[in-house]
């Protein structure tokens, strides 16, 4: 059972916060493809949504609210929704929020208090569904919005008639906290880069940085293959989509280092967006959102190919800001995992080998203990939820010995969640096995013990091990832009 359908259970009414339920409401131009409509605002058009491919994710749609306000994401999932009701108290205030800076958002939460009857339904949500205040939720709205790549959304042909027919004249605004959407903050001073590479098998330009009172933003593009993402699309669609995101070419991920004259920058954002042409992939998979067609056009860049596009925003380190006369840029890619096979849990003694699907290398794991531990009460902190308590522990090593970075080893099943005392709902906790050294002193026949432990359970049940190794794909690239 789905959090919202243990909160559907409750028949509790959160009409008085905004979110009014029951009827058939109508979707309009705007709301996504595939999306199911939970609940509506009751003025102009504005319902909640969640839209299949998404999970749980909570989709605000706003006719009225124009370009940039259609469609936004506004919670992870419907239990973060309800938290986040919780602590602003009006569904106003989350549908909005994209709008804000933290002062204007705290003003329209304390002149827009919930009234008696919203408070008792939040005393309900609190007693029957364990839900708490959600801390910080201006961040965490926006880390959410920042973080989506709104390009993933599919829409009617109307939708996009709509957006063509009525262009609207934007101004180019790239601010420190702004993201794509620059609400927030004075705008920075652009410093023309145009600066193009090669990395990893793919093209990269950085066409501009920003340099504001905070720090430096900066623009990243990858041109995607065409190919390959066509590649994709067709497997995706042949299994129901039922296939590994990260394969996607459009979900290229590294993280980004600036150097300003001689000074390393703290990356405080990155925000990412996307473009895939129409012509290219038809209407079924195109990405044609405005944001990004927005970048291309300012930048000079022709619409015919697709686009990763990433803005990330690095503060200025301690004593302000530089001169900025010597730019550096430094991508890294995470390792990638490559699994070496799973195994049942071995007895003393016993060695199971691995190998790696890259380089051909064998490895040889061999068991030195393994034992059922159940950890006490004090490992819990609410009182009120019933703890899985039962795991696996495996102390091991490894021939030949491999450095931390470059392996792990985890529980390849699934864990049991946490559940309500009373009965009246559950949490989810997803322990994943770990994988450490003991001591410089622990060895077996002169080799250093790891130990790695399971998933949580109610119940001892056998454990299935996989052996994944940590391979550095693409090696880190260093780039002057200035």
């Amino acid at each position: 059972m789905t959090f919202y359908q243990k909160y559907k259970k409750l028949g509790v009414s959160l009409a008085p916060a905004g979110f009014i339920e029951g009827g058939e409401p109508e979707p309009y131009f705007c709301t996504p493809k595939g999306a199911k409509i939970i609940g509506r605002a009751g003025v102009d058009g504005i319902h909640y949504c969640f839209v299949r491919g998404f999970g749980e994710t909570v989709f605000a749609v706003s006719p009225m609210a124009g370009r940039e306000g259609y469609v936004r994401p506004i919670a992870g999932s419907f239990e973060d929704m309800l938290r986040l009701l919780v602590a602003s108290g009006n569904m106003a205030a989350l549908d909005q929020a994209w709008m804000f800076d933290k002062e204007q958002f705290e003003e329209f939460v304390r002149d827009n208090p919930p009234d008696d009857e919203a408070r008792a339904a939040f005393e309900v949500l609190k007693d029957r569904l364990g839900i708490t205040p959600m801390p910080g939720p201006l961040e965490y709205i926006f880390r959410l919005q920042w973080d989506f790549d709104m390009s993933s959304l599919r829409f009617s042909k109307e939708y996009y008639e709509a957006m063509e027919a009525a262009p609207v004249k934007r101004e180019w605004k790239v601010t420190f906290d702004g993201g794509f959407s620059a609400v927030r903050g004075k705008a920075g001073r652009e410093i023309r880069l145009d600066r193009r590479f090669d990395w990893g098998g793919g093209t990269f330009f950085v066409p501009a940085a920003y340099v504001c009172a905070n720090g430096i933003v900066v623009d990243i593009l990858n041109k995607i293959d065409a190919g390959a993402l066509g590649a994709f699309l067709e497997k995706f669609k042949a299994s129901g989509g039922k296939v590994n995101l990260h394969e996607n070419p459009m979900s290229v991920n590294f993280r980004g280092e600036l150097t300003v004259d001689g000074a390393a920058l703290r990356q405080k954002s990155d925000v990412g967006t996307g473009w895939v042409p129409e012509s290219l992939f038809g209407e079924e998979y195109a990405g044609e959102n405005p944001t990004a067609k927005f970048v291309l056009e300012h930048y000079g860049i022709e619409p015919d190919c697709p686009w990763s596009i990433r803005r990330m925003a690095f503060k200025w380190p301690e004593g302000g800001k530089r001169e900025v006369r010597d730019v550096k840029l430094r991508l890294s890619r995470e390792r990638s995992e490559l699994s070496g096979g799973t195994f049942d849990t071995p007895e003393a003694g016993e060695s199971v080998s691995f190998q790696n699907p890259r380089t051909m290398e064998e490895v040889t794991l061999t068991a030195v203990e393994a034992s059922e531990d159940t950890l006490g009460p004090k490992a819990f902190r609410d009182k009120d939820m019933e703890w899985p308590t039962h795991m696996t522990t495996l102390r091991y090593v490894l021939t030949p010995e491999l450095s931390r970075e470059s392996y792990s080893l985890r529980d390849a099943m699934e864990g049991d969640s946490p559940r309500r005392k009373d009965g009246t709902g559950s949490g989810s906790m997803a322990v994943l096995a770990m994988t450490r050294y003991p001591g410089e002193s622990e060895t077996w026949e002169g080799k250093r013990i790891r130990v790695a432990a399971s998933r949580l359970r109610f119940e001892k049940t056998p454990v299935r091990w996989e052996f994944i190794f940590l391979e550095k794909l693409v090696e880190d690239t260093e780039v002057t832009l200035l």
